[in-house]
């Protein structure tokens, strides 16, 4: 039985494998897309400038991750450049630079800055597939997870792009799974490990608080489901002590990383760039920005006030949106958008599969 059961460990690296060598093979001829030239160079700029003040509506793990080949390359950052020496968030234009026009490889930089959103795919299907064994006690169910995760077309299609897509798709599924598994067996290393990957969660992307209730709600259920040798009080008291506890470790993760890498950022920048991005009717509260410019006059929350902002200006670009075309029709307010494009694009199967265990 248990030999029975260790085939599924071989079948699931050959899928992670197939996944690798597509992803791959593929994105060797694949010019830049819109977004990553922005990325790449904000990430290189985060890590080597100590620098924040391109793309700043995007936090910064996901696009550093993608920087770290580059620190083995010979490169050249364009600090002299307008784009970067007078402008602030001169992202599109410092991008193009940095790729094209500062004599460096644009290809070979676009080949290895794609590697780590490739890793970090795998490693969330690996996650994935050991979850859903974990589940069902069975690997048959877990085999079965990563091949729905493996044959989605929006993994297939954004896990080798330097995007924040892939990264918060991976960091949500180790932030839950890390959870999941401190719920159903306390202790102070993997409290510690969940706790720090809902910090890498935030330092992901701007949407994470949507999964704020779902481990809420893991929460709950094992209040009531692993722990029936505690009492009542005692269970609510250390999960709900514990989600408090994981929630500042995280909020101080996200405080100290902003500040390391935005070290040598000027305060005159951090504060222009504040201006330049929020006006202060934007959110109906007038005097945001100038809040936001005061409160970056203490040091200590210099670097929260650059997450706020980041938050901000994602609000905003939420709240107006892209002009597109969609069902033969061109706008830019579309409710239904995400629901009919799900329906689309994951596989019929999939969705079967989903609606069967609902």
């Amino acid at each position: 039985m248990e030999l029975k059961q260790r085939k599924y460990d071989f079948l699931a690296l050959v899928i992670l494998g197939v996944m690798f060598f597509l992803a791959v093979g593929s994105m060797r001829e694949d010019s830049a897309i819109r977004d990553e030239m922005p990325h790449i160079v904000a990430g290189y700029s985060y890590i080597t400038q100590a620098d924040y003040r391109l793309n700043p509506e995007h936090p910064p793990l996901v696009k550093q991750l993608s920087a770290l080949p580059l620190l083995f390359m010979k490169i050249n950052f364009p600090k002299e450049d307008a784009g970067w020496k007078y402008n602030v968030n001169d992202q599109w234009s410092l991008g193009d630079t940095f790729l094209y026009k500062s004599g460096n490889d644009a290809d070979k930089m676009l080949f290895w800055a794609r590697i780590p959103i490739v890793i970090l795919m795998l490693l969330a299907g690996f996650v994935v597939y050991l979850w859903a064994s974990e589940i069902f006690k069975n690997k048959l169910a877990g085999f079965l997870a990563l091949l729905l995760y493996a044959f989605s077309p929006n993994i297939i299609a954004h896990g080798r792009f330097i995007t924040t897509d892939m990264g918060v798709t991976a960091f949500s599924v180790f932030a839950l799974y890390s959870w999941w598994k401190f719920l159903k067996e306390p202790g102070w290393s993997k409290f510690l490990i969940a706790a720090l990957l809902q910090g890498c969660l935030h330092l992901a992307k701007f949407s994470i608080p949507i999964l704020l209730p779902i481990i809420g709600i893991m929460t709950i259920f094992a209040i009531f489901s692993y722990s029936k040798q505690w009492g009542a009080k005692k269970r609510w008291a250390i999960y709900l002590a514990s989600v408090m506890s994981a929630t500042i470790i995280a909020f101080l993760l996200v405080g100290v990383w902003y500040k390391i890498f935005m070290r040598e950022m000027p305060l005159d920048v951090q504060q222009r760039l504040i201006a330049e991005s929020i006006w202060d009717d934007q959110f109906g509260n007038a005097g945001l920005a100038t809040k936001l410019i005061n409160l970056s006059n203490i040091e200590a929350l210099r670097p929260y006030v650059q997450y706020a902002l980041g938050f901000f200006m994602v609000a905003a670009h939420a709240s107006y949106g892209h002009s597109t075309y969609f069902m033969g029709d061109v706008g830019q307010n579309w409710p239904e958008y995400y629901f009919i494009a799900y329906l689309l694009k994951e596989p019929l199967a999939s969705q079967i599969i989903l609606y069967t265990f609902l």
